[in-house]
């Protein structure tokens, strides 16, 4: 399950540019529990695949005990990056930053009255290079 919390380090996409913003002070990527990386032979850094049947994006991956087993996060704000090869799924290119509201599914859902959806369902692995 991929949860979607706003980034303390901007106000939803304001400052992704902001090059103070980063390295040693964030790390951009997917937080994954040791226990699923372990499982998926994933190590701290590694450039992963994420992906889901609306969208993928191959960005680092963070391991930490900070995030539950089976969740994973990747923080809001992050602009779409089409650096990426094109596919069926991701026809202007897969995404390289890890815009994390490419995963979540924008249909009208009656049930909830069309609240902001900020989960979705996705699959991590290993980026074959």
């Amino acid at each position: 399950a991929l949860v979607t919390p706003v980034a303390v380090y901007r106000q939803h996409s304001m400052n992704w540019q902001n090059p103070m913003l980063r390295g040693e002070c964030y790390r951009h990527g997917i937080w994954m529990n040791p226990i699923d990386a372990a499982r998926r032979g994933i190590e701290d850094g590694e450039i992963v695949r994420v992906y889901n049947d609306i969208a993928e994006a191959h960005i680092p991956v963070y391991i930490t005990h900070r995030i539950a087993p089976r969740v994973v996060s990747i923080q809001h704000g992050a602009w779409y990056n089409a650096e990426g090869e094109c596919t069926d799924r991701m026809p202007f290119g897969i995404d390289t930053n890890g815009a994390c509201n490419l995963f979540t599914d924008m249909k009208f859902d009656e049930e909830n009255k069309n609240a902001l959806k900020t989960t979705a369902l996705v699959e991590v692995e290993k980026l074959e290079v």
